[in-house]
């Protein structure tokens, strides 16, 4: 009897350490603990040069991943916006992390909307893109990638300075459900504008709410909060 009831003291214990170390892995999960608060926008610019390896949005990154695929002009463009973008930032009214955070769905928001341009028909981006002429996709791809890099940099900025960029938080979750919004926006203007559809233009403004919203919860969520797939909270 005593045997077996140490093991089930020995069994109790086991399960207690377990359910802590469980908590304890949750907590330090949820725990805001940046790595570097003191971080440049300049030194987040030589750790993307350097390659950044596990960076949380690698899934989104695509080709700005690679610094050696990325064209020098293109480089140095985006080096000089973000150099303006940390420095607006940081001098905002608003808490730096938030500026930051709106820098990032303001280039993000850009870039899926030039890529869902970039796979409409010539005809269509003729008539959606003011000044567009015949020819110019590649100029579209171009303005998508430097927006793609520029969002890109300013997470790892985020990342390191206010531990504010994790796999599944709020990016993730807006990326998720603007994309295809902003191509079903995209799809209802081209019927507006190409076929003359005065039904399409209410649901663009239905789709630019969604879209309001959705950039409003980004915001408001809570840092290293993650988002299941499809949920909707804020």
């Amino acid at each position: 009897m005593a045997g077996l009831e140490l093991e089930h003291i020995l069994y109790a214990l086991i399960l207690a350490a377990a359910a802590y170390v469980v908590r304890e892995v949750r907590r330090r999960r949820r725990e805001i603990r940046p790595k570097n608060p003191a971080i440049t926008i300049q030194e987040a610019w030589r750790r993307w040069e350097q390659g950044l390896r596990k960076h949380p949005d690698r899934h989104f990154a695509g080709g700005a991943l690679d610094p050696a695929a990325v064209p020098e002009a293109l480089r140095e463009h985006a080096r000089k916006r973000l150099e303006e973008m940390a420095a607006l930032a940081s001098s905002a009214g608003e808490h730096e992390r938030q500026a930051v955070r709106r820098m990032i769905l303001t280039h993000a928001t850009l870039e899926l909307l030039l890529d869902a341009l970039v796979h409409c028909d010539e005809a269509s981006r003729q008539a959606l893109v003011q000044g567009y002429r015949p020819g110019m996709a590649e100029a579209l791809r171009q303005a998508a990638a430097a927006s793609r890099l520029e969002w890109l940099v300013l997470r790892e900025y985020a990342r390191w300075k206010f531990d504010d960029a994790v796999p599944d938080d709020w990016f993730h979750h807006y990326r998720g459900l603007a994309g295809p919004y902003i191509r079903e926006k995209v799809r209802l203007a081209r019927s507006y504008v190409v076929e003359a559809d005065a039904g399409a233009g209410r649901f663009i403004e239905v789709y630019d709410t969604l879209l309001a919203e959705l950039r409003d919860q980004a915001l408001k969520a809570r840092p290293k909060k993650r988002f299941p797939p499809g949920d909707l909270e804020s």
